[in-house]
């Protein structure tokens, strides 16, 4: 009798576990599905037939959605680690409470994830664009041969194009932008060397002028002197003065 009686207790404490661990699995589920935003799966106790078998069929359901939660987290991760990076370059701000949300796990929703992706399109389309103008304008600069730009020519056209007008694939692509961000610095370091020879072309060029001018007005100085000279005491030495003149008048045209 005592041993029944054992054997009885032994199964009703078994039977509460079961039905404590299930109660677990489907309350985890739910709270798995809500974090992701989906509508969680009614478990029908009737089919599984024993307590036993509902918790086998429900513990692999609940690791399919604790596997796709870390999935889910880690592409929240990804694109907001991109935003971080981007915004920074670009001068954006990005709102603090969200890495706390992902880290938090107060909505990993699939919604949540497609509005941090489009505000990602947003901020690599104005990085796009920022760089797309500075290649223009560079190589307006440098003088650079249609060859040349052929290979950004995909991303210069687009810089009137709106974001919801890309369609092409990797357009808006990190190594794309990383690409195009390597040429704008290598065409800066090229502007810089440039300008450093335009202005040496200007100075020499001043040089040239300031030296010309000096020379000039130098010998209109002398052919005034020449002229006064030829004044004397108040009598004038007519064919000196007029020749002073010619002189003075044929420097200064030269000048003019």
């Amino acid at each position: 009798m005592g041993v029944f009686r054992t054997k009885v207790d032994e199964a009703k404490q078994c039977k509460a576990q079961l039905q404590q661990a299930i109660a677990n699995c489907e309350a985890e589920f739910v709270d798995i599905c809500a974090i992701l935003g989906e509508k969680p799966l009614h478990f029908d106790h009737k089919i599984s037939g024993s307590l036993k078998k509902e918790l086998e069929i429900i513990i692999p359901q609940l690791e399919v959605m604790k596997k796709r939660k870390i999935e889910r987290k880690d592409q929240l991760f990804s694109v907001l680690d991109q935003l971080q990076s981007l915004s920074t370059e670009i001068s954006r701000s990005l709102e603090d409470n969200l890495y706390k949300m992902v880290v938090e796990e107060t909505d990993l929703s699939l919604k949540r994830l497609e509005e941090l992706h489009r505000q990602l399109l947003e901020y690599q389309d104005e990085k796009l664009q920022t760089f797309a103008s500075a290649l223009l304008e560079m190589w307006n600069l440098m003088g650079t041969t249609m060859e040349e730009q052929k290979k950004y020519q995909n991303v210069t056209s687009r810089i009137a194009t709106s974001k919801y007008e890309i369609t092409e694939t990797n357009i808006l692509s990190i190594d794309l932008l990383n690409d195009v961000e390597a040429e704008v610095s290598k065409l800066e370091q090229l502007k810089s060397i440039k300008l450093k020879e335009i202005l040496l072309k200007k100075k020499l060029e001043l040089e040239e002028v300031v030296y010309i001018t000096t020379e000039t007005n130098s010998n209109a100085v002398v052919a005034l002197r020449y002229e006064r000279a030829s004044l004397n005491g108040g009598n004038i030495d007519f064919k000196s003065h007029s020749l002073g003149k010619r002189k003075r008048a044929r420097i200064l045209g030269t000048s003019e």
